[in-house]
């Protein structure tokens, strides 16, 4: 993922004037350069939480506390998360359907579009029923040396629509 001013620049701006005029300029700094690791999103539209990749541990063993946050600096509508070497874990917003719109939007992964689906799915289609079709005359040339009276028309034929009634059949069924 990214930055939190990729991400949400509303968010990002609004946390740099906060911090600032609570005189935090470094965790600002701090904020901004982080990387989002994951946005997660309540069932109410506006609020969400915002998590960091946080720095490796210079001590594994050490960084065992039993809670994770050391402290919440709450900003109003906005709360950020520190943990014990004060480091920025997350930031919970509140009441915030701009903040929840943009991270929404960012979270949201590249789908397909519609056209590319469908020119792939024919391609698929298509393939299949020229293997079909090669399968069917296979049988047909078959059927024909077995019993020379066969027609390799009328083999090919009702070989065919065998085909495409299992086809049809397994379509109704999805």
């Amino acid at each position: 993922m990214s930055s939190l001013a990729i991400a949400s620049p509303i968010l990002a701006s609004q946390l740099k004037e906060n911090l600032a005029s609570e005189g935090k300029t470094d965790l600002a700094r701090q904020i901004l350069s982080l990387e989002i690791q994951n946005c997660t999103f309540s069932d109410e539209p506006d609020v969400g939480y915002v998590y960091f990749v946080r720095p490796p541990n210079p001590v594994p063993d050490i960084h065992k506390e039993a809670a994770a946050v050391k402290e919440t600096l709450s900003l109003g509508d906005i709360n950020v998360d520190l943990d014990h070497e004060n480091n920025v874990i997350g930031i919970e917003y509140i009441c915030r359907k701009d903040i929840g719109d943009e991270l929404r939007k960012y979270a949201q992964p590249k789908g397909e579009s519609r056209l590319r689906k469908l020119i792939v799915n024919r391609f698929v289609d298509l393939r299949f029923t020229a293997g079909m079709l090669a399968f069917a005359a296979m049988i047909a040339y078959i059927v024909t040396k077995i019993a020379p009276s066969f027609s390799f028309g009328i083999t090919f034929g009702l070989t065919v629509a065998a085909i495409l009634l299992v086809g049809l059949s397994t379509l109704v069924d999805e």
